[in-house]
């Protein structure tokens, strides 16, 4: 075979892969909801925190600073379920800020589009 051919043959093929390859595009995976940090419990000396993957429990002692909406509350103002940001400190056991905000909204399921 000469080389004009061979290079043709060449391209040719790589032509057809690569159409190929672009013909079944993947269907895109839907996106899960937003998941948000809330609070799993609390207690008088901890909170426990769940972030949609794992729990993380902190100590709270009486210089952690608790905030709802950014104001200084009293500890029984935060409940379960209530979104939340907490600021650990460096030990990683214990939490210096505990900022919490109302639950989030629940999103509603979409219902399947009527048939034509």
């Amino acid at each position: 075979m000469n080389p004009l051919t061979t290079s043709l043959l060449v391209a040719v093929m790589g032509l057809a892969f690569s159409c190929s390859a672009f013909a079944a595009a993947p269907t895109p995976k839907p996106t899960p909801p937003k998941r948000h940090t809330v609070i799993a419990s609390i207690s008088s000396d901890s909170i426990t925190v769940d972030t949609g993957k794992s729990q993380q429990t902190y100590k709270i002692d009486k210089y952690t600073q608790l905030m709802f909406e950014g104001k200084k509350v009293p500890m029984n103002d935060l409940k379960a379920g209530m979104m939340v940001t907490v600021t650990p400190n460096f030990d990683g056991k214990s939490v210096s800020a505990v900022n919490a905000a109302p639950p989030p909204k629940a999103t509603p399921v979409a219902s399947p589009a009527p048939k034509k």
